[in-house]
């Protein structure tokens, strides 16, 4: 499977309504209040606006977020909202500075740049972030933004497997695939691959991982798949908890 650098994403659900036969005061009722929720959208907009510009790393994120999207009566700006997200980041916020690194990442609204990736990724992670502790992992394991370096590359998918993140789980049987950093072992590839199968299912009820451990089998013995019973339940018990 090829990995990538996880980039968030901010989804706006928008749901349009609307039907051929209405009554003509029904209509007038629904533009009102349409017109009453943006009064309201743009009185919420004015108050976060200020929280932001007095300071509040809250209001900065949440308006950063609003002008990624476009949503809630702003009107959508990248370059904005990297400011906003900088601002944050600055004063500690660990998702902004998440954000931030992912916008450098591909050029969102602000040039291209990653040394700043790694820069703000680096932040993040070590605040704990597990989305942002996977990407540093990645950037150390292919060499983006920072001198590749596989000691560093384990030693952030680790910490990102340890809060539960299933492509990190799945990262460090791939070192294990690749023998990049650690010496090739097929017993723990597959136990890893299992593990990191076992916990995106249980989270997010997809399969991705299901023909890379198909293919892992074709190449394990008998022998070496029992062995890989033992890695299964370790690994479960550090990376997933289950019962």
């Amino acid at each position: 499977m090829k990995k990538s650098i996880i980039i968030f994403c901010l989804i706006l659900g928008l749901v349009g309504c609307g039907t051929s036969n209405v009554q003509e005061d029904k209509t007038k009722k629904d533009t009102e209040k349409s017109a009453e929720k943006n009064i309201k959208k743009g009185t919420e907009l004015t108050m976060l606006k200020e929280q932001a510009k007095a300071g509040i790393v809250d209001a900065q994120y949440e308006l950063a977020n609003l002008y990624y999207t476009g949503s809630e009566g702003a009107e959508q700006s990248f370059e904005k909202a990297v400011q906003w997200y900088e601002k944050a980041a600055k004063k500690g916020h660990a998702v902004s500075q998440f954000y931030l690194s992912a916008m450098y990442t591909d050029g969102t609204g602000v040039k291209k740049d990653l040394d700043k990736t790694f820069e703000w990724t680096k932040k993040a992670a070590e605040q704990g972030l597990a989305e942002a502790e996977y990407n540093l992992g990645y950037m150390f394991e292919t060499g983006e933004g920072v001198k590749q370096n596989y000691q560093e590359a384990l030693k952030w998918y680790e910490k990102a497997a340890e809060q539960g993140l299933p492509i990190a789980v799945y990262s460090i049987g791939d070192l294990y695939i690749s023998g990049n950093g650690v010496p090739v072992n097929k017993e723990k590839s597959y136990a890893y691959v299992t593990v990191a199968a076992d916990l995106e299912n249980e989270l997010m009820g997809e399969d991705t991982y299901d023909l890379i451990l198909e293919n892992l089998e074709e190449e394990l013995s008998v022998e070496e798949l029992l062995g890989a019973e033992k890695y299964i339940n370790e690994y479960k018990v550090k990376y997933v908890n289950f019962d």
